[in-house]
């Protein structure tokens, strides 16, 4: 069974409390987010580790000293000395997901703008780009993000990174209950597709190995920044 975490987050936040929540991540990850240009890409990394740890301490009972992280050799990061737990992470706008299971799993959250022509391109096979120049104007943004997310979350299911673009495989929703996704020779993939809504300006798809329940559980920024930022007893 599947558990995946939501979190919205605040755009801004004082400095001192950012670099306090800095400590409750390894060193690695503290380089990482000096790197950031944009302040707000380095909330959403942060506040996005701290709720996969929050999760995999408080529904996964494991200990915060045995919670390190390693990524795989296509940069997908991974728990270390953890064996049969996955986890994946998504964030775009004011939102950020997690979604954790025993078995691959990969998650993906879109917030819907305009559709660039340059990405479209990346991302859809040109079979699909026909489908959504047939649609009305109002829905082509729509289509285009139930695409993306869903494509997006099963390249990083796969955890291969680019060795998997987006416009190699094409998706099927003509059955809204049973996404087919299909490789380039039009073969079939193996895995299930759930799509959850969270926002109405947004899209978010999950891929996981086999169709099982999903448990939906909704946080806020400050019930984590309080769990971490408070004293052990």
């Amino acid at each position: 069974m599947a558990i995946v975490g939501s979190m919205k987050i605040e755009k801004t936040m004082p400095s001192k409390l950012f670099h306090l929540l800095c400590q409750q991540v390894d060193d690695t990850k503290r380089e990482k987010l000096t790197r950031y240009y944009f302040k707000e890409d380095a909330l959403r990394s942060l506040m996005g580790e701290l709720l996969v740890r929050y999760m995999l301490e408080t529904h996964f009972s494991l200990s915060r000293n045995a919670i390190r992280f390693q990524t795989n050799s296509f940069g997908k990061p991974e728990l270390m000395d953890v064996k049969n737990l996955h986890f994946n992470l998504a964030h775009s706008g004011n939102w950020v997901v997690v979604a954790i299971d025993k078995n691959p799993i990969g998650i993906d959250i879109e917030e819907m703008k305009s559709i660039d022509i340059d990405v479209m391109k990346e991302v859809l096979t040109t079979q699909e780009i026909k489908s959504l120049q047939a649609l009305p104007a109002n829905e082509q943004p729509s289509f285009f993000y139930d695409l993306w997310t869903l494509k997006e979350s099963y390249v990083k299911y796969k955890g291969k990174g680019f060795t998997i673009p987006p416009s190699s495989i094409s998706v099927d929703v003509s059955t809204e209950n049973f996404i087919k996704l299909f490789d380039i020779n039009s073969k079939q993939l193996p895995c299930f597709f759930q799509q959850l809504k969270i926002d109405a300006a947004y899209k978010m798809a999950l891929c996981t190995y086999q169709n099982s329940t999903v448990t939906y559980l909704p946080f806020t920024q400050q019930a984590i920044m309080n769990h971490f930022l408070a004293v052990p007893s």
